[in-house]
């Protein structure tokens, strides 16, 4: 199985950051923290660390903080370790967290720069291409594109292939918010008020089979 087409992009968030997303769009985690505008750190502050130290060696370069990541499935590893409390830092559970979706192609169509890493960008084994024609085989998609990451004897690597990453450099405009998915109807009002004056209106809905 190659790439899907569209190609799916899937991020997480707080739904108190939605607010802030609309306004300023989706940053990286460089910008968000030199801004103070994270207010809940859903991330694995350790593997946080990592990344900023991580060096991105295809252009536009820079390291792995400076873009704000995507996975091809939205079960991933992270969810499931927020999910089993293996996130220290964050301690708020899944209800609050808010899919925000874009696709490749709506990437590439307003010209923002990306990179896509062959596994977790954090590693030090990641491989980064920028060109669409590797793309296809630079990523395990019947892998990636699944909610299935246990570690098997035969392949110790699994769960890092399962997390290949797209990563979009700096920032990701409303507008290319394709899709809003939220586990419950409580959450979904709130994401609601928030974009109910917007222009642009991405479609939405509530999907408990995203979550763990």
């Amino acid at each position: 199985m190659g790439r899907p087409t569209p190609s799916w992009l899937y991020h997480f968030t707080h739904v108190d950051h939605v607010e802030s997303i609309v306004r300023d769009g989706l940053v990286c985690d460089t910008t968000a923290q030199a801004s103070g505008q994270l207010a809940h750190e859903v991330g694995n502050r350790e593997v946080k660390e990592r990344r900023r130290a991580r060096v991105v060696d295809t252009a536009p370069g820079g390291v792995v903080a400076d873009y704000v990541p995507f996975y091809f499935t939205a079960r991933s590893l992270m969810l499931y370790q927020i999910h089993t409390g293996k996130v220290p830092s964050y301690r708020g559970g899944q209800n609050c967290l808010v899919y925000l979706c874009t696709t490749l192609e709506r990437v590439v169509e307003l010209g923002l720069p990306w990179v896509a890493s062959n596994r977790n960008a954090s590693t030090a084994i990641a491989r980064f291409t920028a060109d669409l024609q590797v793309l296809d085989g630079h990523v395990d998609w019947p892998l990636a594109t699944t909610s299935t990451f246990n570690r098997t004897p035969e392949d110790p690597e699994r769960p890092r292939r399962h997390q290949a990453e797209l990563l979009v450099h700096r920032r990701l405009p409303w507008e290319a918010v394709k899709f809003v998915g939220v586990r419950d109807r409580h959450v979904m009002s709130r994401v609601e008020a928030t974009l109910v004056t917007l222009a642009h209106q991405p479609e939405r809905d509530v999907r408990p089979d995203w979550y763990f």
